[in-house]
């Protein structure tokens, strides 16, 4: 599980949070520094392995944040809004790595409101609307069947244009 909240420790550094995350799941030393070492070198992180969280720009701890969950190699990886205010590049490292995750077989339950992230990842979306389902399928069918250019269209379409609070 990925929350929305970065759910790692500010004074720690980068390494010693993924330590204890990894001993957590009773992973052996040797295998958990190997996996370390190769999440740290997948998300960009190796130069930063040191350094303490609170230091951390938002995209480092959104990607420390994912590895955290990672480390039990989990078959089902359930993510809550994981790019929540990360910078574009960033973005793009945890959308390309979560395709590459699913694509080796692995299942995503991905929460977003950008629905644009949901139409490049997903093969198949539940829309909710005040607790209720309101469509649910392929993000291309779906947009297909509807007659709108997008999932963001079809979202307003079928929930309407005014603001909520």
């Amino acid at each position: 599980m990925v929350p929305q909240q970065i759910a790692l420790y500010p004074t720690l550094s980068c390494s010693e949070n993924l330590m204890y995350f990894g001993k957590l799941y009773d992973i052996q030393p040797q295998t958990l520094k190997n996996l370390i070492a190769q999440y740290l070198h997948d998300f960009g992180l190796e130069e930063h392995a040191h350094k303490q969280i609170k230091h951390f720009s938002g995209g480092m701890k959104r990607r420390t944040n994912i590895i955290a969950s990672l480390l039990n190699n989990p078959t089902l990886l359930i993510l809550d809004e994981p790019t929540a205010g990360v910078d574009v590049h960033s973005r793009n490292m945890i959308l390309s790595f979560l395709k590459q995750y699913n694509a080796a077989g692995n299942s995503i339950m991905y929460t977003s409101h950008l629905l644009e992230e949901a139409e490049v990842i997903c093969h198949e979306v539940l829309i909710i609307d005040q607790g209720k389902k309101i469509a649910q399928g392929n993000p291309k069918t779906l947009v297909k069947n509807h007659a709108v250019g997008n999932l963001e269209e079809l979202f307003l379409q079928l929930t309407g244009n005014t603001v909520r609070d």
